[in-house]
């Protein structure tokens, strides 16, 4: 989250740059409240969230060959997939 944060043009950015600040903050925080309380909630619910994000970027992007990008038949399998998901913590 801090790199994503860090990213975060706050000059050129406007309102968009505001609102994912603001959603960047409030996944830490609830990352931090799933660690504090032990619970799987609000992990579940910060996947959510930056899953829709990550559709979101996904579908604004432009197709990989148009940005010279190798195709995804190139790419490693699980290159394109998530890390981590919420199932997957102990």
């Amino acid at each position: 989250m801090t790199e994503l944060s860090a990213c975060l043009n706050h000059d050129a950015g406007g309102v968009l740059c505001r609102n994912l600040a603001g959603l960047y903050q409030y996944v830490v925080r609830l990352l931090i409240q799933a660690n504090l309380e032990q619970m799987e909630a609000p992990l579940a619910e910060a996947e959510n969230l930056l899953s829709t994000l990550a559709d979101a970027w996904k579908a604004c992007s432009p197709a990989p060959f148009e940005q010279g990008f190798p195709p995804a038949d190139v790419l490693p399998p699980g290159a394109m997939e998530p890390r981590y998901s919420v199932n997957s913590i102990p």
